[in-house]
């Protein structure tokens, strides 16, 4: 009877350690409600706006400001709306003109900076958005870094590419 109570303990004391460790997804419950999966909002947006703000007040050289926005950028997981919204900006922006008229304001550049890197890594291969996103990207970031001028060659290129692949060609 003795031999009965040890194996017996141990059975329940096992019992209680698998129970506590072992993975809740793999467990059935019937009364259990699925775990909704919780998606980025547009609350997530001041989180990556306050970054930009922060990174551009920094004392960085603009080559580190750069740097630390396209890190930012390629772990950043948008929400489909905050990656429509960036692609129509950076459409909007390159449209009016408006995206290297202000090569000075940090704020402004790294923000535009943000979102192509944002479009062009969540962007399939296949599509003209990536392509477009990325000139965009480039021409933004030598502008403001101060390699390249607005009306450079090779800026001058970029938007012709721009063009293009807005145009679908």
């Amino acid at each position: 009877m003795k031999l009965f109570n040890t194996i017996f303990a141990l059975s329940v004391t096992l019992a209680l350690i698998s129970g506590c460790t072992s993975d809740p997804k793999n467990t059935t419950n019937e009364n259990a409600q699925p775990q909704k999966k919780i998606e980025k909002t547009e609350a997530a947006q001041p989180d990556w706006k306050s970054s930009i703000k922060d990174i551009a007040k920094s004392a960085q050289s603009k080559t580190e400001k750069a740097d630390a926005v396209e890190l930012l950028a390629k772990k950043f997981n948008p929400s489909a709306d905050q990656l429509k919204q960036f692609q129509t900006h950076i459409i909007e922006d390159f449209q009016s003109r408006k995206y290297l008229k202000d090569a000075n304001n940090s704020e402004y550049m790294l923000s535009n900076l943000f979102q192509s890197v944002v479009v062009e890594h969540q962007a399939d291969e296949s599509q003209a958005m990536k392509k477009y996103a990325y000139d965009f990207y480039q021409n933004t970031k030598y502008v403001y870094r101060g390699a390249e001028t607005a009306t450079s060659d090779s800026v001058k290129s970029n938007e012709k590419q721009m063009t293009k692949a807005l145009n679908g060609n």
